[in-house]
C-alpha cells in the first residue's frame, strides 16, 4: 500500500509540476482604422474574414476600430495593417494608400452619404 502512495505522489507531483501552457497558435488585434460607414464596415470585413490565416474581423464604425483574430503561422499583423492601408483606410497611423483611398464610394471617404 505504501507503494502505491508513493508512486500516486509522484506522478501527481510530476504532472502538476510538469504543466506548461503551451504558446497559442491565434492572436487578435485591434487597429484603429478611418473607416466611417456601413459600406466600409462591409468592404474591410469581407476582404479580410476572406484573407488566408484570418480567422474572423469585426469593424466598431462607434469605437473607429476593427478587431481581427488571425493565426500566427499564415498571417502577421502587419500584413493586415498593410491590406487595411491599402484598401485606402489609415490605419493605427499609418497614411492610407491613395491609390486604395480614390477607389472608395464617396461615402467611405468621408463625404456624408450612408454613415448608418
Amino acid at each position: 500500500m505504501k507503494h502505491i502512495l508513493s508512486i500516486l505522489f509522484i506522478v501527481a507531483a510530476m504532472t502538476s509540476f510538469g504543466q506548461t501552457e503551451k504558446p497559442s497558435k491565434f492572436k487578435e488585434v485591434t487597429y484603429d482604422v478611418s473607416a466611417v460607414c456601413k459600406m466600409c464596415k462591409d468592404r474591410i470585413e469581407k476582404e479580410l474574414n476572406y484573407t488566408k490565416g484570418v480567422v474572423f474581423c469585426e469593424v466598431d464604425l462607434a469605437a473607429g476600430n476593427v478587431t481581427v483574430k488571425y493565426k500566427l503561422k499564415q498571417i502577421t499583423g502587419e500584413k493586415i495593417r498593410d491590406i487595411l492601408v491599402n484598401m485606402g483606410y489609415t490605419t493605427d497611423g499609418v497614411e492610407r494608400s491613395e491609390e486604395g483611398y480614390n477607389s472608395l464610394p464617396q461615402c467611405c471617404k468621408g463625404e456624408g452619404c450612408g454613415k448608418k
